[in-house]
């Protein structure tokens, strides 16, 4: 029992190195929308039940309500949500150790975990957020459950026929290819099983299992045209070669070559022929219904994930096979096998037929853009990022994958497709529209994309903007600043501050300018000590003629800690030309007192000057010189 707990811990690592390693998908992406993920507000169980019945009617609710449980515990990171995946993963390997080790023998049951949990296959369904890991759990605790409940020698309790019908109905609800595995336990049971009083109590069990899924049958059918693709689906020989490959990472050979050992005990062990009978029906019916709703196809063989468990169990008999006269030649096998597994997992290109990696490959490092974005961005600012793959910015239902992902970004965005199929002018204005007036447009991109494809982009920020600063070069993600041109270059400044205040607050530089619409723009360099309380002090800003009271005013919210620019719009138009101050004010907002400010020249006060605006006559409003005071 240690060393199969060993085991489930190197499979448990071997999962969670992908738990947030790529973006959501789009099937993850219904899965966190049928929650409420995408908000981020829970649904409730009703609320599920409606969600799924219309975005998703060809699944059934039941993992979906076990997420939306385990969300509001955990949380609706995409490394949450895949954990659930993961948990669910090693439920499957411990329940099919436990087939194999009741079934067939104790080193059966290591052998059969660790050939399950090693799987390319298996370990990328174990951290998706999908129902995949799920069913091999239920499939493989049903299928143990049950035989332990109709063997002569055991003496079910009540709590055991209890969880087998919850596992059961559990399969059923899961995912509708449950019922394959339902069906092959269906016809064991009325061809082997003696027709004594358990032999009943398991009938009466399923007949309530089809009975409490009578609600869902009905939208299920509504649904079942959904996935359905007759031009591509797999033929029966397809099934059988996708079955054998993608189970053993690849390793066919090794894989039909155990398969034929665990053959050979068909002649002395009863209970191989179970395996073997559940293996071949359960094999038999997917195909038969692959005929019918033409859902198996060459980039979709995870409905095969019924087979898995007593695939691994058949592997592990035929290991316990070899070691009775060869143990060193079953650890080798054994050896070659995890070598297969280990090696198509970590090897990117393997998967890449698969829905899922084969989309994901193409995406733009959309979480790390959110984390270099929130690391040099202020709140105030703007990114364009772009994506060369339809489904980051496509909207499906609920959002698109890209505004999942974006939606914990603290600055606005736009996400763009390319190659973008509108013409320049729209693109043009679509830009503009989205940026507005920005202090600083911050442009992120794969360096891969060839430079004319973005050159409009950077032709359109060019009108407004000026490129400042490349301020990260990665491989793979490559981020621009761009800034105000009628500022220039929004740097630190370093030397004289303009103010400082006792409290731990500088105003380092400050910059205006007009634009043309009549709005004086004032860009100011803030320097917010570590001490100093968020969220406490605003800033005013106040234009004074040469004599009355002041004649335009802005407030902002004083940034948090660090250096940062700010920038304050106060409307022009209607001022005379003239002469004009520009005052600085910080105050507690929600107290009222201000703070005192010491200038460079050394004079103090609660409002200083910081410039002398002037509006010229020539221009009336539309021309604004600036000069310190």
């Amino acid at each position: 029992m240690a060393a199969a707990n060993r085991r489930l811990l190197w499979i448990m690592a071997l999962g969670a190195h992908g738990l947030d390693a790529d973006p959501l998908w789009i099937d993850e992406l219904y899965s966190v929308g049928n929650i409420g993920a995408v908000y981020r507000v829970p649904f409730t169980p009703a609320q599920v039940w409606e969600s799924v019945q219309v975005n998703s009617p060809q699944h059934t609710p039941g993992y979906f309500f076990i997420l939306s449980g385990w969300a509001a515990l955990t949380g609706w990171t995409p490394f949450a949500l895949r954990v659930l995946s993961l948990f669910f993963g090693l439920l499957a390997a411990a329940w099919t150790f436990r087939l194999g080790h009741d079934w067939v023998s104790p080193r059966a049951g290591v052998y059969a975990a660790v050939v399950l949990g090693i799987s390319a296959y298996f370990v990328n369904f174990a951290h998706e957020i999908r129902m995949y890991t799920l069913i091999a759990a239920l499939a493989a605790f049903v299928l143990w459950l049950y035989l332990r409940l109709v063997h002569p020698a055991h003496r079910p309790t009540r709590i055991e026929w209890g969880l087998w019908f919850i596992g059961a109905l559990g399969l059923l609800y899961s995912h509708i290819i449950g019922a394959i595995p339902l069906a092959a336990l269906s016809l064991y049971h009325l061809l082997f099983v003696p027709k004594n009083r358990r032999w009943w109590i398991v009938v009466g069990l399923l007949a309530l299992v089809g009975l409490l899924f009578l609600p869902w049958l009905n939208v299920l059918l509504g649904g079942a045209k959904y996935g359905s693709r007759e031009d591509i689906a797999l033929n029966p020989v397809e099934v059988v070669q996708a079955a054998l490959y993608w189970f053993s990472s690849g390793g066919v050979l090794l894989f039909v070559g155990l398969l034929g050992l665990a053959l050979t005990a068909l002649r002395t062990e009863r209970r191989a022929r179970t395996l073997w009978f559940f293996a071949g029906v359960t094999l038999l019916l997917t195909i038969a219904v692959n005929e019918v709703t033409h859902i198996l196809t060459p980039n979709r063989p995870r409905y095969l994930i019924t087979l898995w468990p007593v695939l691994a169990a058949l592997v592990g008999l035929g290991l316990t096979v070899v070691e009775r006269d060869r143990r060193r030649l079953a650890l080798a096998l054994l050896a070659v096998w995890l070598a297969f597994g280990l090696g198509s997992t970590l090897d990117p290109s393997f998967l890449l037929s698969m829905d899922g990696p084969r989309h994901v490959v193409e995406f733009p490092p959309l979480k790390k853009i959110v984390s270099e974005i929130n690391r040099l961005a202020e709140p105030e600012d703007f990114l364009l990022t772009f994506a060369q793959h339809p489904h980051v910015f496509e909207r499906f239902k609920f959002v698109s994958i890209g505004e999942f992902h974006l939606h914990d970004l603290k600055v606005g965005s736009l996400g763009i497709t390319l190659p973008d199929p509108r013409s320049p002018d729209v693109i043009r204005q679509a830009v503009q529209e989205a940026v507005g007036q920005r202090l600083t447009v911050w442009l992120a991109y794969e360096p891969e994309i060839a430079p004319e494809t973005l050159q409009i982009y950077r032709d359109t920020l060019a009108e407004t903007y000026q490129l400042c600063q490349t301020a990260l070069e990665d491989p793979d993600l490559r981020i621009e600043r761009y800034d105000y041109a009628a500022f220039g270059c929004l740097d630190e400044p370093s030397g004289t501050q303009l103010l400082t205040y006792a409290e731990g607050i500088t105003l380092a530089d400050l910059r205006a300018q007009p634009g043309t619409d009549g709005v004086l723009r004032v860009a100011a360099g803030w320097r917010v000590g570590d001490m100093v309380p968020v969220n406490t002090y605003s800033v005013s800003l106040k234009l004074w003629p040469a004599d009355g009271p002041f004649v335009g005013q802005a407030d902002y919210g004083l940034r948090t800690t660090g250096f940062g620019w700010q920038m304050a719009e106060i409307p022009i138009q209607s001022l005379p030309p003239g002469d004009y101050t520009l005052t600085l004010t910080v105050y507690d907002w929600s107290r009222g007192p201000r703070l005192t400010a010491t200038d460079a020249e050394g004079n103090q006060g609660e409002e200083l000057p910081v410039a002398q605006v002037t509006i010229s006559p020539e221009e009336s409003a539309s021309d604004v010189q600036t000069t310190r005071p």
